[in-house]
């Protein structure tokens, strides 16, 4: 792992919402890694909206990864889980560009977008999505 590159997580129960905050240089496959162990922090992943925020973060997370990590994803979901939503939040035009472009057939009934500013996403988020009970 590269010196300064981390993931921080936190949860909030409130808007069911994991937040993931990468920064420093990115490790792609060691990113996708950290993610999916990160995910452990709450019982049943798959009833919570996740934001990803790579606004500091220097480099780029690799297709083959982000379809390892959504691969994953699926994997954890059942059948019945609810729509859930991923913000991603980065400041390169481009990247956003190629995020909401994303191949619908790896969401699996999920939405992700991209934002520059955290106040995007969050009003996103919860503009429409039901909070579980």
């Amino acid at each position: 792992m590269q010196e300064g590159f981390r993931v921080r997580t936190e949860v909030d129960e409130t808007l069911k919402l994991i937040s993931f905050s990468v920064r420093g240089t990115i490790v792609s496959a060691t990113l996708t890694d950290q993610l999916i162990a990160a995910h452990s922090i709450v019982k049943e992943v798959w009833i919570y909206n996740r934001l990803f925020d790579y606004r500091h973060a220097i480099g780029h997370y690799e297709y083959e990864d982000v379809k390892r990590l959504k691969a994953w994803w699926v994997d954890q979901k059942p059948p019945t889980a609810p729509h859930r939503k991923t913000a991603i939040l980065s400041p390169d035009a481009l990247t956003r560009a190629r995020i909401n472009t994303f191949d619908p057939a790896l969401l699996h009934k999920d939405e992700n977008r991209a934002f520059e500013t955290m106040d995007e996403a969050l009003d996103w988020l919860k503009a429409t999505t039901p909070i579980p009970v």
